[in-house]
């Protein structure tokens, strides 16, 4: 078995209020770009009459 290290403990659900300052603003970018991911991916795998929607809400922008 290959070891690389201690290992070590982390958060489980973190909030972007329990990271310092100085980190905030990457965790806000990485929630968004989860949000964006999940909503992409809830237009393209969603029933068929939500994905009419979708493409003209897209073409509107």
């Amino acid at each position: 078995m290959l070891a690389l290290g201690a290992v070590r403990s982390v958060k489980s659900n973190p909030s972007t209020v329990d990271f310092p300052d100085a980190v905030r603003p990457v965790s806000a970018l990485s929630n968004a770009c989860d949000r964006y991911l999940f909503f992409i991916l809830a237009d393209l795998f969603g029933p068929l009459e939500d994905k009419a929607g979708a493409v003209r809400r897209r073409a509107a922008h």
